[in-house]
């Protein structure tokens, strides 16, 4: 029986050298996963950020295009409200027109003696 005893302490520095380089290659492996998930974060931030700024000058291309467009039916409303301003004010000068004759008509009849 004292021969599995003094195999013991043989055995455990041989088992500690073991259990220490097991916990090396699990130290490795977790700080390479800790660069790989660095990395990832790293690569989806700047993704993030092209994707941000690709959007930002699509948003400002399409807002100008918004105002261009939003200008355009400006100036048509604006076109066809001084058109009808236009038409309108020409109606009333012809109407006034048309009773100019009569209104002097009618004043040079009051005025003027009759014969």
């Amino acid at each position: 029986m004292s021969k599995p005893a003094s195999a013991a302490p043989a055995k455990a520095p041989a088992l500690l050298s073991a259990v220490a380089s097991h916990e090396e290659h699990l130290m490795d492996s977790l700080r390479q996963a800790q660069a790989q998930a660095r990395a990832a974060v790293d690569s989806a931030h700047a993704d993030a950020a092209a994707n941000l700024t690709e959007t930002s000058a699509q948003l400002d291309v399409e807002m100008a295009e918004m105002r261009r467009k939003a200008a355009q039916e400006r100036e048509a409303d604006v076109q066809r409200v001084q058109a009808a301003s236009l038409e309108r004010v020409a109606g009333i000068r012809a109407n006034a027109d048309a009773k100019l004759a009569a209104v002097r008509s009618e004043i040079l009849r009051r005025i003027l003696p009759t014969s």
